[in-house]
């Protein structure tokens, strides 16, 4: 029995106000196919080429008939079953190109840096708001709807990402960064070139935010703690001030974490300094195990007011981002107490009974 699978065949017009229009069929088939697609009148002589497998382009043979181009495809010949057709492509096309785009230049915050795919920035206390790439094509032009960009995996949206075209081949690419946590970050810049196989280029900016002015680092030894409950063998608090955030995932005990007991109820964690502290800003890194961050979704930083408390941070209508950790800012407020409070259910996505840290800090 013969099993054929077409996964996609565009119906296309080889005539196009006189001049003959590019097109690119797919073709996925277990055994030789017959592809007939609707063809416009046409004057000039066609150019099939076809591969499989992503192997070497070969001229292909068609019949012509009735409107129709139709093509015979054969997967025992073409050397594989994963087949593309390319029809008419236009004269400036290099249909062998396997060649991505080259780095031309790189600018962080207007510095020029070494044209490189990966630059390690290294640490610092602000984190980089513009990148400027350029690349060039020696063979193809560029796609400008290629272009990407993203911080840590995560995709920049398009407002972020803007395209300077110089000339076909030739482009900068400039990425404008909003707020950036603490902690290690990689931001990722690609662009692909029009051959039939996009060839990609990337170029990768690593760095690390640092925090100078962590208040409960400075007085370590003076600082004190106090939790509304804790999960069974994670009553010690000492790993919140260790300054050890290198989480890999892989685990998350008391070493390197508390935890409240998993009940649907309020959770909060007391901070005391041993004076008061004008205070605009804490950061929490949440605990991270199975490569799963357990970002609490609503959090509140309160401090006293009157025998109770007061919150000075309001919770994100959409909850926080997961990720390694979340800076809560407010208007600075002079204390030497203050707390972070998770409401029942705010906890993480995953577990929203649970409040689940790893490290804190305040500046």
């Amino acid at each position: 029995m013969r099993v054929t699978i077409v996964f996609l065949a565009l119906a296309i017009s080889l005539m196009c106000g006189g001049v003959a229009s590019a097109a690119t069929v797919h073709v996925m088939a277990t055994a030789p196919v017959q592809l007939a697609l609707p063809l416009a009148t046409q004057t000039t002589p066609i150019q099939a080429f076809v591969r499989a497998n992503g192997g070497s382009w070969q001229t292909s043979e068609y019949e012509l008939s009735e409107g129709r181009i139709i093509f015979e495809l054969r997967p025992s010949q073409l050397g594989g079953g994963r087949i593309m057709l390319l029809i008419n492509p236009p004269a400036d096309l290099d249909i062998h190109d396997a060649t991505p785009p080259q780095l031309i230049g790189l600018k962080v915050d207007g510095k020029p840096l070494a044209a490189e795919s990966s630059v390690n920035l290294g640490s610092m206390q602000q984190a980089p708001r513009a990148i400027r790439v350029g690349f060039a094509d020696a063979e193809n032009k560029l796609d400008p709807a290629s272009v990407h960009a993203t911080v840590n995996g995560r995709s920049l949206p398009d407002n972020s990402i803007t395209l300077d075209i110089a000339h076909p081949r030739r482009a900068t690419a400039a990425v404008e960064l909003s707020h950036v946590e603490y902690g290690h970050h990689q931001v990722a810049i690609s662009i692909a070139d029009t051959a039939p196989s996009p060839n990609t280029a990337q170029v990768t900016v690593s760095f690390e935010r640092i925090d100078t002015t962590n208040f409960i680092a400075a007085a370590v030894a003076d600082i004190q703690m106090e939790a509304s409950s804790s999960f069974p063998n994670y009553e010690s608090l000492v790993a919140l001030n260790d300054g050890f955030k290198q989480l890999t995932g892989a685990g998350c005990g008391n070493d390197v974490s508390w935890a409240s007991a998993e009940e649907a109820t309020d959770h909060w964690l007391e901070v005391t300094m041993p004076e008061a502290k004008t205070i605009k800003e804490v950061t929490v890194y949440w605990a991270y195990s199975g490569d799963t961050y357990f970002t609490s979704q609503k959090i509140l930083i309160q401090v006293p007011d009157e025998g109770g408390w007061r919150n000075v941070s309001t919770p994100s209508p959409d909850g926080n981002p997961s990720g390694a950790c979340t800076t809560f800012a407010f208007e600075p407020v002079k204390t030497d107490r203050f707390r972070i409070y998770q409401p029942k259910g705010g906890g993480s996505s995953s577990r929203p009974d649970l409040m689940w840290l790893a490290e804190i800090e305040a500046r």
